[in-house]
């Protein structure tokens, strides 16, 4: 019954494959993919297709976590013209997570979002190669004094927010419910309101 269900759901979301053969940003959403994939392997269901053909794995992606169409949307619409169009017409039908915007000027490959609820990212922030965030994460505000740049391998946990004309380096941890409003040096952990910076275990 629940590989009759898993068919029934990959069926459905076909036709965002539209979206996807139109954009330019395929490799882009390939990496995310990937990404994606790889986590649901280690912490979801064993029965996953994880062996299977790449555009089984993107519409098990597209038709289950929520989160990953809104990445997908994102990349679709920044993506070139008909991709964008081919989006919006099906974005009507296969609605994301509704409380979790992603407007960032760019996003590196491999983004991963867990369960994503109430997470903003602003138009001018900047995110790097394969970051994680998590719910209630706010990243920049939309006044003009500019937006952070998330550098790769940065995780964000629940809660927390990075504002302003700032810098977060490489491999840095963003504790739950920190307020970093400074730069922060690559390979830490941030913690506290407003953050100070602690070496990583």
């Amino acid at each position: 019954m629940q590989a009759l269900s898993f068919w029934v759901r990959i069926c459905a979301a076909a036709p965002l494959l539209l979206a996807y053969w139109l954009t330019g940003a395929r490799e882009l959403i390939r990496a995310d993919a990937e990404r994606w994939m790889s986590i649901s392997a280690e912490q979801r269901w064993k029965w996953l297709p994880h062996r299977r053909a790449k555009t089984v794995q993107l519409l098990y992606l597209l038709a289950y976590p929520r989160p990953f169409r809104n990445l997908f949307y994102y990349r679709t619409e920044h993506g070139g013209m008909p991709g964008r169009v081919m989006a919006k017409a099906l974005r009507v039908l296969y609605r994301g997570e509704v409380a979790l915007e992603l407007h960032a000027a760019s996003i590196g490959p491999g983004l991963y979002i867990a369960h994503g609820f109430a997470t903003i990212v602003v138009w001018n922030a900047v995110i790097g190669a394969n970051c994680w965030l998590h719910q209630n994460v706010t990243i920049g505000w939309g006044s003009g004094d500019g937006a952070p740049r998330i550098g790769d391998d940065v995780t964000i946990y629940t809660g927390a927010v990075v504002i302003g004309d700032i810098t977060v380096g490489d491999g840095v941890i963003v504790g739950a419910n920190a307020v970093v409003v400074k730069d922060v040096p690559a390979g830490v952990v941030a913690r506290g309101v407003p953050a100070t910076y602690h070496p990583r275990a």
